[in-house]
């Protein structure tokens, strides 16, 4: 019942037990569930004389009942849009590139370019949109130094780094960079591209002038 009525995102997520498995996960329990109190309801009196083997039968039936339809009650009543999380064949590789390229925020990030580094630093990057990943971090950097030439001109303009730029960014995102590199994904010339671009980014960090928000 908690499984039917209360299912975890979590393990309905691609990047873990899939929605497909997770479907049949429960599927498999109300099976096995179902099987194992009838194959063992006969010997119920003999253990119990107060629990006869047509009560056992009668008081899981009851709880099967409450199963499918608390099942059949979570589907109904969720967003239409998140039923394809039961059944669907989604990668985590697609689940991702459509969290990258959609314009509505999740969780806590309050921009789009926060979203993309919590997805950059907060996956295997394995599921790493790449196509869409490495023209980013190319962009953010050309915007950095485009923002410190702006600074140094200006005497009275200080440069803000974005509140989703940190160390721990940069550090994970030389990480992610000596595995797509080891792995295929980038070639030598293109990991150094990315490299210098990280520490463009690093360098835009500062300890004496807090982020900004953007």
């Amino acid at each position: 019942v908690g499984m039917s009525s209360a299912p975890f995102y979590q393990l309905r997520h691609p990047s873990e037990i899939g929605p497909r498995g997770f479907s049949g996960l429960i599927g498999y329990r109300l099976v096995a569930n179902t099987a194992i109190v009838y194959l063992t309801a006969p010997s119920f009196d003999k253990l119990d004389k107060a629990m006869t083997t047509e009560l056992a039968l009668l008081i899981y039936s009851i709880a099967f009942g409450v199963a499918i339809v608390s099942l059949a009650a979570t589907v109904c009543s969720m967003e239409p849009g998140y039923r394809h999380t039961f059944v669907g064949s989604k990668t985590g590789k697609q689940f991702w590139r459509e969290l990258w390229m959609t314009d509505v925020l999740h969780d806590s990030c309050q921009t789009l370019d926060e979203q993309r580094e919590d997805i950059m630093c907060g996956i295997s990057p394995v599921y790493t949109p790449l196509d869409l990943a490495i023209p980013w971090i190319l962009e953010k950097a050309a915007e950095v130094e485009r923002a410190q030439v702006s600074s140094e001109a200006d005497t009275e303009a200080t440069f803000v780094a974005p509140r989703w730029l940190s160390k721990h960014h940069c550090d994970r995102q030389m990480a992610n960079i000596k595995f797509w590199e080891d792995t295929g994904g980038l070639s030598e010339a293109e990991a150094q591209q990315l490299r210098s671009a990280v520490e463009t980014l690093r360098g835009a960090i500062r300890d004496d002038v807090p982020p900004s928000s953007a």
